[in-house]
């Protein structure tokens, strides 16, 4: 029997080590929760299949994609329906790149660590060497996970042959520029962003504000990290006055999927599957990043497919139904 009642696969929670993740600036541990899926008649031994790494939004560990929830299926819920219905089956492998900071944009960084290589390399090897699995790696992922997916993608087309992101962090313009004044408000109101992020944890109930302050915090230890800073990365807005630093910001935006689209042009073609969606509602305008990255495709004439849904950005589990057919279909591909 499976976690649920009336799953038919098998969930495993492992704890692993993640050497990339020594000696990380935040001292965050290099042990950490996996999530695995293994569909049902596919125990260890069993014939290869393919995997799907899901990846986490921001504030999200491995075990997030198990909460449940009373009006629909969480992500292992979901898949385990789904091959059960007779979609190809694959195993969904989870990995955990929460940071004192709230996330890592699973990116390497001199400010919280190497998250990149903590996937591509530490995680695809021990998929790999503890699972019956082919050479096939999907990958997917909402918001920062979304960002995350698409990113490595990119980079990695050698691992991963089908993307799907839901929600991602595309366009940074609108998704982070304007939230840069009320984050200076709150840093201004603890005095430092050192005290900020000593404080933040201790709250019982953090204020949308510190979230904001918090996810301006982390994302400047992805986008902007600088080992001469006494916060070990730098700000893209002037604490006093919230103008934007011109020179910090610019190096924001080389990390935005909508400007290495052109660097990254030939990886996207190699791809089975490119697929993305977002709310045409979302609160952080997230749709308006998708619409321009998938101009950016057309006029590249990268192949991809993109849905648009009448939703915001919170609570749509419910789309990864969408997305795990189109991987486990590209992945057999």
């Amino acid at each position: 029997m499976g976690l649920w009642a009336g799953l038919r696969g098998k969930v495993e929670i492992r704890m692993i080590e993640l050497p990339s993740l020594k000696g990380n600036p935040l001292r965050d541990p290099y042990k950490r929760e996996a999530v695995v899926y293994i569909p049902p008649g596919h125990e260890r031994g069993k014939r290869a299949l393919p995997v799907i790494i899901a990846l986490a939004g921001f504030l999200g560990k491995s075990s997030s994609f198990l909460n449940t929830d009373p009006f629909g299926k969480n992500l292992i819920e979901q898949a385990d329906a789904l091959i059960t219905k007779g979609i190809p089956p694959f195993i969904l492998a989870i990995p955990d790149g929460f940071t004192r900071y709230g996330g890592s944009q699973y990116r390497n960084s001199s400010a919280t660590g190497r998250y990149e290589d903590m996937v591509v390399k530490d995680f695809v090897v021990w998929i790999q060497k503890t699972y019956p699995v082919t050479r096939k790696f999907g990958l997917m992922g909402k918001s920062s996970g979304g960002y995350g997916a698409l990113m490595l993608g990119m980079k990695h087309p050698e691992i991963f042959s089908a993307i799907a992101c839901h929600s991602g962090d595309l366009y940074f313009q609108w998704c982070y520029l304007r939230e840069f004044p009320q984050a200076a408000a709150v840093l201004a109101r603890y005095g430092s962003v050192q005290k900020f992020l000593a404080l933040i944890w201790k709250k019982k109930k953090p204020s949308s504000g510190d979230i904001t302050a918090l996810n301006a915090a982390a994302m400047s230890a992805c986008y902007s990290p600088n080992p001469k800073s006494k916060l070990g990365f730098d700000l893209p807005f002037d604490l006093q006055t919230a103008q934007l630093r011109e020179d910090i910001w610019k190096k924001w935006l080389t990390h935005d999927p909508v400007s290495m689209i052109s660097k990254h042009a030939g990886a996207l073609r190699k791809m089975n599957l490119l697929y993305l969606d977002c709310g045409n509602q979302d609160e952080y305008f997230l749709h308006f990043g998708a619409r321009i990255f998938t101009e950016k495709l057309k006029a590249l004439r990268i192949a991809h497919v993109y849905e648009e849904f009448p939703d915001g950005h919170r609570n749509t589990a419910y789309r990864y139904s969408e997305s795990l057919p189109r991987l486990a279909k590209a992945l057999r591909s």
